[in-house]
């Protein structure tokens, strides 16, 4: 697939960002690219047909509604060699960032999920497949999607999004990608263990156990 267009400093730590108007998978896209991609190349499409969730779950992302992008990262260019793992607790820390920067009071759900009010917001899914020292972070946040938009698909909950939360308010879904984008910038330049004592102090469950 060939990106509708390229910014050669959009992306994370001013790597590339690649446009496409529909991708299957933004996750998917990058680690195709193998070792070709670059540390803070950034793939971001306006509609997402078959994205992936933690154990192949489907990611539902309606058209240009939702904000779904993934970022290679190098391991070595960041200040600690991070376990896989800890990426997905660094984007929500991200996500929760943005959100609270627009008024949204948003928590953590082990293992790689944003929550408001008990209803999910965003999905994030960290991936290594093929790449020898880098790892595929992919985000997938509900913006401007309205319950209408989800159409027949079940959940056991109903998820959420920017815009119901804010009672109808549009958001310009780039706003919120270089948002997400600047905040990764602070999050992952943590170490692991302010990663884990970050996100503790936002898991949904840290006050319940």
């Amino acid at each position: 697939m060939t990106p509708t267009y390229i910014e050669s400093s959009g992306g994370f730590q001013a790597g590339r960002l690649f446009i496409f108007d529909e991708l299957s998978s933004t996750n998917a896209w990058l680690l195709d690219q193998g070792n070709t991609s670059k540390h803070g190349d950034t793939a971001w499409c306006q509609r997402q047909t078959e994205g992936r969730g933690r154990r192949g779950r489907h990611w539902h992302a309606p058209g240009e509604l939702g904000l779904t992008f993934s970022v290679r990262i190098d391991q070595q260019s960041l200040t600690e060699h991070l376990p896989l793992g800890i990426y997905g607790l660094a984007g929500a820390l991200a996500v929760n960032e943005t959100l609270k920067h627009v008024g949204i009071a948003s928590h953590a759900k082990w293992p790689n999920d944003v929550w408001v009010r008990e209803r999910k917001i965003c999905g994030i899914l960290s991936e290594r497949r093929g790449l020898s020292n880098g790892v595929v972070l992919g985000v997938g946040l509900n913006v401007n999607t309205a319950p209408k938009d989800w159409g027949k698909h079940a959940y056991l909950t109903a998820p959420t999004s920017m815009s119901m939360e804010r009672g109808g308010q549009p958001f310009i879904i780039r706003d919120i990608l270089n948002a997400v984008l600047a905040s990764l910038n602070t999050t992952l330049s943590l170490s692991a263990k302010s990663v884990i004592s970050a996100w503790r102090e936002q898991d949904q469950l840290s006050n319940k156990l």
